[in-house]
C-alpha cells in the first residue's frame, strides 16, 4: 500500500480490512484550520481558523459536542491545536498547553492531551487539572497506551464511544526511536522522481515514525480485538495534511501539490462494509464529520457544511460523485512564508487536475494523469486554456459556497496577532 519503501503491515491489515480512498484531499493543508474543519464539518470562512494562531470558537459545534448529546462516551487523547497560539516572534507556541475542562474542550470528556509541543521525546500531558504529566520515551508509544487503557476501561451496555486518538508525528522535526531509524539506512533510500536535491536521513526518519506509528496502529487494533468492539467499530486513519519533504525542491506544507494536500484515508467498519476495497471518490476534509455521522445513524447539524459521502462508499449513490473539492490557503505562515515570499492562494483538485490561482493571477495547472510528480506547470499553455476557465470557474462557484470574496488575507477577522507583520509579496499582481 502506498510507498513501497515503508513497513506498515498494520496498516495494510487495516486497509484489507475496509476501504482505501485514494483521493482523500486536505482542502486546507495547515495544521489548525485542518483541524478545526474535520471536527466541525465547516470551511475556515465559517468556523474562523484562518491559520495557525487562532483558537477554536467556543460557539463552534464539533463531532463531539455532537455525539455527547447523542449520548456517546467521548475522549481526546494527543496532540489537539485548537487552543490558540502566540505566533510571536521567538515564540511560536505562546499558549498555555493545558486545555482546562469546559467549551474549549468542544464536548471531549476523557482527556489526555496537550494543545501542541512537536517535542516528541521529551513530551507531557494534562488531564483534568493542570499538573503536567510527563511521557517517559517516544510520545505516540505512550498515548497509544493511554488509547488502550481506555478502550479496555470501556464497558460497553448502551453507551457507544468516540475516541480521538492524534499523534504529532510525522511532523517536523523529523526523528524517531532507534529501533526504526535502523530499518531505514539514509543511503538505501530511493528519491522521488521529482526531488532533486534533499537530505537523505530526513526522509529516512520520516519512514521510520510512519513505520512506529503503524506499530501502534497494530496496537489498537488488538485491542480492539481483545475487547470484542471491531466489529461494530468504526476505526478512520488520516491526517490533517503532509508535506513536501524536498519535493519540487520544497520543505513544509501549505502548498497544493500532492505532497501537501494529498493525505491517507483508511476507513474501516466490519459490520457495513466488505474489505479490500479501493474508492476513489474525492473527499475533503469538511466531508469526513458528516460522512461518520451518517455511518453512525446520527443526524447531521444543518451548520454542517460538508458532503455525507457515505452513499459512494455503500455503493448506494443515486447522485452524481463531487467533480472537485476546494483546496486554499488564506493566510501562509511561518517559516514557509519567510523563505518564500508565498503568498495566499484558492483551487481546486479534481480526479485529474490541480488547479490553484492568487487574488489577481493564476498559477498553477498540473494533469496530474500524465504528470503525477507535478513537474509540469500548464497555466500559461495556450492549449489549456478552455480547461483553466473551466477550473476557473469550479473555483468560483466553490468561492460562493463558502461565502469567500478572496480578500488580502489580513482583512479577515482574527489576524490581530499577525497585523504587525506586511506579507512579503503583494497579494495583487505578480509581486
Amino acid at each position: 500500500m502506498g510507498n513501497e519503501q515503508i513497513h506498515t503491515p498494520h496498516l495494510d491489515r487495516l486497509a484489507g480490512e475496509g476501504i482505501l480512498l485514494t483521493n482523500a484531499i486536505s482542502t486546507y493543508p495547515i495544521c489548525c484550520p485542518a483541524r478545526a474543519s474535520l471536527l466541525t464539518g465547516r470551511f475556515p470562512t465559517s468556523h474562523g481558523v484562518y491559520t495557525n494562531g487562532p483558537a477554536l470558537p467556543d460557539s463552534e459545534v464539533t463531532i463531539g459536542e455532537i455525539l455527547k448529546a447523542e449520548g456517546y462516551r467521548t475522549a481526546y487523547i494527543g496532540k489537539w491545536h485548537l487552543f490558540g497560539h502566540g505566533g510571536r516572534p521567538g515564540q511560536p507556541y505562546g499558549s498555555p498547553q493545558y486545555v482546562p475542562p469546559g467549551p474549549k474542550r468542544h464536548g471531549f470528556d476523557h482527556w489526555a492531551a496537550s494543545n501542541i509541543i512537536h517535542d516528541y521525546f521529551n513530551s507531557y500531558y494534562f488531564t483534568d487539572t493542570d499538573e503536567k504529566i510527563p511521557i517517559d520515551g517516544w510520545e505516540p508509544d505512550t498515548q497509544t497506551d493511554l488509547a488502550i487503557e481506555y478502550l479496555e476501561q470501556y464497558k460497553g451496555g448502551d453507551q457507544p464511544f468516540c475516541l480521538f486518538l492524534s499523534w504529532g508525528p510525522p511532523h517536523d522535526p523529523y526523528i524517531a526511536p532507534e529501533q526504526y531509524l535502523k530499518m531505514y539506512p539514509p543511503e538505501d533510500i530511493k528519491l522521488r522522481e521529482n526531488v532533486f536535491l534533499a537530505d537523505k536521513s530526513v526522509i529516512a526518519a520520516y519512514y521510520a515514525a510512519i513505520t512506529s506509528l503503524d506499530w501502534n496502529m497494530g496496537r489498537l487494533m488488538e485491542a480492539l480485538d481483545r475487547q470484542g468492539l471491531a466489529e461494530n467499530t468504526i476505526v478512520v486513519f488520516t491526517s490533517d495534511h503532509g508535506a513536501q519533504l524536498f519535493s519540487l525542491y520544497l520543505f513544509h506544507k501549505q502548498w497544493p501539490y500532492e505532497e501537501t494536500i494529498l493525505v491517507p484515508f483508511i476507513i474501516r467498519y466490519p459490520k457495513v462494509f466488505k474489505g479490500g476495497q479501493v474508492n476513489d471518490v474525492l473527499l475533503g476534509t469538511q466531508d469526513i464529520l458528516p460522512t461518520l455521522l451518517q455511518l453512525m445513524d446520527v443526524a447531521i447539524p444543518e451548520t454542517v457544511e460538508g458532503k455525507d459521502l457515505s452513499p459512494f462508499l455503500l455503493g448506494t449513490a443515486t447522485e452524481p460523485e463531487p467533480d472537485s473539492v476546494l483546496i486554499q490557503v488564506i493566510r501562509t505562515i511561518g517559516v514557509v512564508a519567510d523563505r518564500t515570499g508565498m503568498r495566499a492562494w484558492r483551487g481546486v483538485r479534481t480526479k485529474r487536475y490541480t488547479f490553484a490561482r492568487f487574488r489577481s493571477e493564476d498559477w498553477l495547472l498540473i494533469d496530474n494523469k500524465y504528470d503525477p510528480y507535478q513537474r509540469r506547470n500548464l497555466i500559461h499553455n495556450p492549449d489549456y486554456r478552455g480547461l483553466r476557465d473551466e477550473l476557473n470557474q469550479k473555483l468560483e462557484d466553490w468561492l460562493q459556497k463558502t461565502n469567500d470574496p478572496f480578500p488580502r488575507s489580513d482583512e479577515y477577522p482574527h489576524f490581530e496577532m499577525y497585523r504587525n507583520r506586511p506579507p512579503l509579496l503583494p497579494e495583487d499582481g505578480r509581486g
